[in-house]
Parts: C-alpha cells; sequence; structure tokens
C-alpha cells in the first residue's frame, strides 16, 4: 500500500490579494497613460488623408479613405468630400 498523499500547503489569500491589486492598478495606469486624444488621432488621420488621396497607386489611395474608418461623423465625410 502506498503511504498517504501528505496535505496541500495552506493557502496564502494575502498574496492573492495583493497580486489582485498590483493587476488592477497596473491596468488603471495604463488606461489613463496609454489613451490617446481623439482630436489628435482625427489630425493625424487628415494629414495621412491628403498625403495619399491622389497617390498614383490604388493601394496608396485606398489606405487614404481608410484613416477615415474610426472617424464617423462630419469632419472626416468634409474632407473626404472636399478631396472630390
Amino acid at each position: 500500500m502506498a503511504p498517504p498523499t501528505p496535505p496541500p500547503p495552506p493557502r496564502r489569500p494575502v498574496a492573492a490579494v495583493a497580486c489582485v491589486l498590483s493587476a488592477c492598478v497596473l491596468s488603471a495606469c495604463l488606461l489613463v497613460v496609454g489613451a490617446p486624444s481623439a482630436r489628435a488621432d482625427l489630425d493625424s488621420a487628415r494629414k495621412f488623408f491628403a498625403d495619399n488621396v491622389k497617390a498614383p497607386e490604388w493601394k496608396a489611395r485606398r489606405s487614404a479613405y481608410g484613416a477615415f474608418q474610426d472617424h464617423d461623423g462630419g469632419p472626416a465625410a468634409a474632407a473626404i468630400l472636399a478631396a472630390a
């Protein structure tokens, strides 16, 4: 007969709580610091569109319109219509 297995080591709830708290703090910092402003993103999309909309290659023209895929509204539509 095999010897009985030893009981599992006691759980450490303090370490688990500290790990969860540190993950929450890290996530909050990444959300606050990592989010670019929407205005800066729209400005870079406008610049990219203006640079590539009249390109001779079709892939560059397609990418120019794709720059506005995240910007649904008046400013993006006005820029597209003005380029026509």
